[in-house]
């Protein structure tokens, strides 16, 4: 399938993509969105991408400027809609009354969307004067809740009145046998008893023989029997058949609407799409709004300017602004202290580009990157139970497959490289993994601790390394990505701080190899020069 997306089951949680899909599917609000939010795929079309975001881009502005634009819930219209293709089908009261909700919030949006400000948006909503006809039809049936009126036939209107008229004419006479039976000291309770829209009088059991009429029920004690008196049952048949005829005569009106309305079933379903459609752009922008986002640029280079992993926005978190750029075809080595970011980086890099591919925008203040055909990723323990995998062996059949997949136009991010087994082995697997990926000229971020894993992003000229910014004098990370220098793991420092005895910290010192130490130390030395120079040329 040459047009599809080749997307890792494990990447969208690894990346966190499933937290936006599920604020986007919760913030919705039509149904059918739901499940296409929770579903939503990248796309590689970049000029379908474009025409999407400046659809997007419409929305934001009218909310930034208060236009006010409706944004209801829609049950889902599918099903209704369908059934209008059924001969003869009579639809139910309930559902006419959502084609009529659906109708009324597209015409109140056609007004809304006009202007210069509604390039896109004014020639999809357009005018319909078939709206109206469908609207009105409906409304002479039904009223503003949802009831149908009295008078939506001269034949209901006859019918109602007919029932209005019986139902004093019982009213008078319950009145009138209430007050002879209640003196009489044969009722539980003086009032009228209403059984299933039958009036009824609430006599004593033991006097039911001496009420003329006929017990339609008992209470649950069996002391009270609910009778109705003879002098009612004439006109209690009489309203009976009235009330088969209302409903003979709704279901007539009904069938009757339902018609009408199949007519345009093509309109209502051209509606409905684009009543879909426009709350899957309005969704993506509460969700841009929400997160100070923009719209990003497709190129064959990435260039992030102060960006903002949205998972830290939404849960209410500080994270520092990631600043990144890079070519398209590029290994980058990332390096640092544990806990210093470097898992972040990649994680946020590769949940932008995700987003980017699915329309949404991105929270920064640059956001150029490529369009990708493939996203692979191996990030966590990865540990079978299932399959009695090792952590390392779930790495490495992980790995695999990403090496097998990915080629030129791939985002590749993997955690931790060449852990899980002896750092010698482990280095010279991933040094062949990396010379393996760069071949197939994916765009492969990659973290690691390990120093020749550093010194092979150094010397290969389709690699780069980079790393996570330290305060060494304060022993902490400042989680600020650096591009062009490899960093060094902290590892002696952060135990010296977090209480290891001293005479531990001095053993470990000298147990480094004279090489290992030197080269540790001289990168401190370059992310302490470069952090001085930078400083004072800020100043």
């Amino acid at each position: 399938m040459e047009n599809e997306i080749y997307l890792d089951n494990s990447f969208t949680n690894d990346v966190g993509f499933q937290v936006i899909k599920k604020w986007l599917s919760t913030n919705s609000q039509c149904l059918d969105n739901k499940d296409y939010f929770l579903n939503l795929k990248p796309s590689k079309d970049k000029k379908l991408l474009n025409l999407e975001f400046q659809h997007t881009d419409e929305i934001v502005a009218s909310i930034q400027r208060k236009d006010n634009l409706p944004h209801i819930k829609i049950q889902s219209m599918n099903k209704i809609i369908q059934l209008l293709e059924v001969n003869e089908y009579t639809l139910q009261a309930t559902e006419i009354i959502e084609i009529r909700r659906l109708l009324e919030y597209y015409f109140s949006l056609n007004k809304k969307i006009k202007g210069k400000h509604f390039e896109l948006w004014s020639q999809l909503i357009k005018t319909y004067k078939e709206l109206n006809l469908i609207i009105n039809k409906i409304n002479h049936v039904f009223d503003e809740n949802g009831n149908i009126k009295d008078n939506a036939s001269k034949n209901l209107k006859t019918i109602n009145k007919a029932i209005k008229n019986i139902h004093k004419n019982i009213e008078k006479k319950i009145e009138s046998e209430l007050k002879k039976y209640n003196n009489l000291g044969y009722l539980k309770d003086n009032k009228i008893i209403y059984k299933a829209e039958k009036a009824t009088l609430p006599v004593i059991s033991s006097y039911k023989n001496k009420v003329k009429g006929i017990v339609d029920s008992y209470s649950a004690t069996g002391q009270t029997s609910f009778m109705q008196p003879f002098s009612l049952l004439e006109l209690n048949n009489e309203l009976n058949e009235f009330l088969i005829s209302k409903e003979k005569e709704i279901r007539k009106i009904l069938k009757d609407l339902t018609s009408k309305i199949a007519t345009q079933k093509n309109l209502i379903n051209n509606i409905n799409n684009k009543i879909t459609y426009y709350d899957v752009h309005y969704t993506k922008s509460l969700l841009a709004i929400n997160l100070n986002s923009i719209t990003p640029k497709f190129s064959n280079q990435f260039n992030l300017k102060d960006a903002i992993n949205p998972l830290f926005t939404l849960t209410k978190k500080k994270y520092i602004p990631l600043n990144f750029s890079s070519d398209h075809h590029k290994t980058i080595i990332i390096s640092g202290p544990n806990s210093g970011g470097k898992t972040i980086v990649i994680k946020s890099i590769g949940l932008y580009s995700i987003m980017a591919q699915s329309g949404i925008h991105i929270p920064a203040k640059v956001a150029v990157l490529p369009v990708f055909d493939i996203f692979l990723s191996d990030i966590g323990d990865k540990q079978s139970l299932d399959d009695d995998l090792s952590t390392f062996s779930a790495h490495m059949k992980k790995i695999s497959e990403i090496t097998k997949t990915s080629n030129k136009n791939s985002l590749v991010l993997i955690d931790e490289m060449g852990t899980g087994t002896d750092p010698e082995i482990g280095a010279s697997l991933s040094i062949s993994i990396l010379n393996k990926l760069t071949s197939n000229k994916s765009f492969n971020l990659c973290t690691t601790h390990l120093t020749p894993i550093k010194i092979w992003a150094d010397e290969n000229s389709d690699a780069d390394n980079a790393s996570m910014e330290f305060d060494d004098k304060n022993i902490k990370p400042t989680f600020i990505f650096r591009m062009g220098i490899p960093g060094s793991s902290y590892g002696i420092e952060i135990a010296q701080r977090m209480g290891l005895e001293s005479e531990i910290i001095s053993n470990a010192t000298n147990n480094l190899s004279n090489k290992s130490f030197q080269l540790e130390k001289l990168l401190n030395s370059i992310n302490n020069e470069k952090k001085d120079l930078e400083e004072k040329l800020i100043y």
